[in-house]
C-alpha cells in the first residue's frame, strides 16, 4: 500500500486538498480541510471517505487510518493502486 502523511483541519467549509503542509523540514505532510467536526470521529470518517473517493481512479480500493485518530497529524495507508500515480497525483496538488 501507499502511505499518506496528512495534516487535517476539520470544520472547514468544504473538503479538499490544500498542498504542502511543513511544520519543520523533517515534518512534511498534505493538508486537507473536511467539512466533518472533530466529534465522534466524524472528521476522520470525511477523511477516508474523501482520500478513497479522489483517488479511486487511481486503484485505490480501501483506505485506513493507521495512526493519529485523536490527532490531526495522520497516517492513512491506502490498499490497491499505482504507487506512481498516486505519487505523481499528490505531488501536483
Amino acid at each position: 500500500g501507499v502511505l499518506i502523511r496528512i495534516f487535517l483541519q476539520p470544520k472547514a467549509s468544504q473538503t479538499e486538498w490544500v498542498g504542502e503542509f511543513a511544520e519543520s523540514p523533517e515534518n512534511v505532510r498534505i493538508k486537507v480541510r473536511v467539512n466533518a467536526p472533530p466529534v465522534d470521529g466524524e472528521a476522520n470518517e470525511e477523511l477516508l471517505r474523501f482520500i478513497k473517493k479522489d483517488l479511486k481512479s487511481k486503484g485505490v480500493f480501501r483506505v485506513e487510518l493507521v495512526r493519529g485518530h485523536t490527532s490531526r497529524q495522520k497516517d492513512v495507508l491506502c490498499h490497491g493502486g499505482d504507487f506512481q500515480a498516486i505519487k505523481d497525483y499528490l505531488e501536483k496538488l
